[in-house]
């Protein structure tokens, strides 16, 4: 296998991207979860069971261009993004459930990511086709493997070097979506000049993911918090692994160029629904914060929920705002009482009567 520059530099950002995943997992705790496991076996069940077999059907439903079905696939294939995170940090759902199935589906995919695509993509003889090259996912998830472990490696040792590693992988992933980005509007089908059923296929793989993770959760009777978590995380994949792979198992720039339209929309459908409703839940009152405060009262709160007062090794107090990679810190240190200073109570919170799957939603309660 010849692998040109492009293909190179996609493999060794997927690389970074994945330590930088990595760096966010806390083993121990990812452990903790499974203690209570029905909301992250949900996501997974979700992500790595329905999400396929959906993104496969759709697929075949509205698309007949075959790069364009196996790139629906790969998004379908792919593990939850950290959107999903920041939606649910901002609004109040079960932020440390949503970090959990995150962490969770990262982990599970480097399993069940080349099962799925073996077998929707090869043995329905979707890639009959089209050229894709297996060994360049072969290495895609050689890469998916090292990448992860390593930053999961790098995590245990030293929490300094996982908060840098963890930014440059956030900066590896924003690389690779503007590379994506400009090589697909630099070509002759750039995303705003797709057939509508490409536009519709994206929305509709976000959708179902939505109702799907929705549906499973309130069948299982976890908490409106929890509920909210799990349908964004099942309604947001992960772009950017889609959009790597694609880059490094397509063979030449022109099948690249089309197959990315697919990922590129799909980003802009599932984060314009899930902020609708994230938006919609929060005045449902299906989350943990009030849905009778504005927009800059709520900003303020999830602000409140995220700002603790620290001291330096100087002895001198130091206000710290934790960012997502340290959001799980963070609540684990609030349920152990490890936190010297809580955020200030704050009448920004509702009453709640019942506990998030992970607790976060009776803590809020009891500070309120």
């Amino acid at each position: 296998m010849a692998m040109d520059g492009h293909a190179i530099l996609d493999l060794v950002l997927l690389g970074i991207l994945m330590m930088g995943l990595g760096c966010a997992i806390d083993f121990e705790e990812f452990k903790q979860k499974f203690k209570k496991p029905w909301g992250v076996s949900i996501g997974l069940l979700s992500q790595f069971v329905f999400m396929p077999a959906v993104t496969f059907g759709i697929a075949k439903w509205l698309l007949t261009d075959p790069l364009l079905q196996v790139a629906l696939v790969l998004v379908g294939c792919s593990p939850g993004g950290a959107i999903s995170n920041i939606l649910s940090w901002f609004i109040g759902a079960d932020l440390p459930l949503s970090i959990a199935m995150t962490a969770a589906s990262s982990i599970v995919a480097i399993g069940m990511l080349p099962l799925n695509i073996y077998f929707y993509v090869e043995l329905t003889g979707l890639s009959a086709s089209t050229k894709i090259d297996f060994i360049g996912i072969i290495l895609s998830v050689a890469v998916i493997i090292v990448g992860t472990f390593s930053g999961i490696f790098i995590r245990s040792k030293s929490m300094k070097w996982a908060a840098c590693v963890g930014k440059v992988g956030g900066v590896a992933g924003v690389v690779l979506v503007l590379i994506g980005f400009i090589q697909n509007s630099t070509s002759d089908t750039p995303i705003w000049a797709q057939q509508w059923e490409t536009y519709v296929a994206s929305f509709l793989a976000s959708l179902f993911g939505l109702i799907i993770g929705l549906g499973l959760s309130l069948l299982t009777k976890l908490p409106k918090p929890s509920c909210v978590a799990i349908s964004i995380e099942t309604s947001i994949q992960n772009k950017i692994i889609a959009i790597a792979i694609i880059g490094i198992t397509f063979n030449t720039q022109q099948e690249k160029d089309v197959a990315n339209a697919v990922p590129l929309i799909y980003a802009v459908c599932a984060t314009g629904l899930n902020v609708v409703w994230a938006i919609a839940a929060w005045k449902l009152g299906w989350t943990s914060y009030d849905s009778k405060l504005s927009f800059c009262g709520l900003f303020m709160t999830a602000q409140n929920d995220v700002s603790v007062d620290n001291t330096d090794s100087d002895g001198n107090n130091a206000d710290k705002t934790i960012t997502v990679l340290q959001l799980e810190e963070l609540e684990s240190g609030r349920a152990s009482g490890m936190c010297e200073k809580g955020p200030v109570a704050s009448p920004l919170h509702k009453d709640t009567d019942g506990l998030s799957e992970s607790g976060v939603g009776g803590d809020k309660a009891d500070r309120a």
